[in-house]
């Protein structure tokens, strides 16, 4: 097989919403940046699926259940997370990362996503990290951010109105 069809495969497993397929076949995929652009994913349930390594370019998350998911290495330029449940979800460094997991995808973890022009609107992202992450022209208007750790952030491009802030973490000042 070749990277598109490994994309093509990918494809088909998101169209029949196969999260347990999909990451086994990430698993064994991980060397390859997946092309699954101009997607749109719409009341989907897809929570713990692993969009690591993946081009995400240009794709709508409208009212989706991504509790869980991982876009650790992913282009997320563009893409539209549009009201959904994105609870836990890595886009950036975990603060702990099991060693069990296979030692590609802890590399892949340790590659936080391209969030250029990413928009969360509405969206619940409680208990995420962006840890290490880079924001530029990333919209979290009108969020929920509960727990949600910011820490190694480049976030003065983020676009925060009305985002609702509780016990989120941040480096702390420079002395």
């Amino acid at each position: 097989m070749d990277i598109n069809d490994y994309s093509n495969h990918a494809r088909s497993l998101l169209d029949k919403q196969d999260v347990a397929a999909f990451n086994a076949f990430r698993l064994e995929t991980l060397s390859y940046k997946l092309d699954c652009r101009n997607l749109n994913f719409t009341d989907w349930d897809m929570p713990k699926i692993m969009l690591v390594n993946v081009d995400l370019t240009n794709t709508v998350f409208d009212e989706v259940d991504l509790e869980s998911a991982i876009f650790s290495g992913s282009d997320l330029t563009n893409t539209a997370f549009y009201n959904s449940g994105i609870r836990e979800a890595i886009f950036g460094v975990p603060y702990l990362i099991n060693i069990n997991l296979p030692e590609e995808l802890q590399r892949f973890l340790l590659t936080p996503p391209i969030l250029t022009e990413t928009d969360f609107l509405g969206t619940d992202l409680s208990e995420s990290t962006f840890r290490q992450a880079r924001f530029e022209k990333t919209d979290f208007t009108g969020t929920y951010l509960y727990a949600v750790d910011f820490r190694s952030t480049n976030h003065q491009d983020a676009i925060f109105d009305r985002a609702e802030f509780d016990k989120c973490i941040f480096d702390a000042p420079n002395k």
